[in-house]
């Protein structure tokens, strides 16, 4: 699943809707509508602030697959706690993507 999709699909499952991509000058941004107010998206995939977001989202509206999550990321740490604390954000999506039923595998 690419950098984009992966994106695109975790800002949905925030409450994001509406999403576009917006080419800038030096850069391109996605944008979407939450609770009806224009907001940036932000790169879950490699800012872990967003993802501690998403984190709380999950938390907060989608509970149920809390340790669906946790067991993702252990596996995707190899089952050793100290890397599951300090997983980066790209391993944080990939899991919060495969709790959901969202991850799509590349062919």
């Amino acid at each position: 699943m690419n950098k984009e999709k992966q994106i695109i699909a975790i800002a949905k499952a925030c409450g994001f809707s509406e999403i576009r991509s917006i080419i800038m000058p030096t850069h391109s941004a996605l944008s979407g509508k939450r609770k009806g107010k224009n907001e940036w998206i932000a790169d879950y995939t490699s800012d872990l602030n967003a993802m501690h977001k998403a984190e709380e989202y999950m938390w907060e509206n989608g509970g149920y697959v809390v340790d669906e999550y946790q067991n993702n990321l252990s596996s995707l740490c190899g089952g050793r706690a100290f890397k599951y604390c300090h997983a980066p954000a790209h391993k944080r999506a990939e899991s919060f993507l495969k709790a959901f039923g969202l991850w799509e595998e590349e062919l």
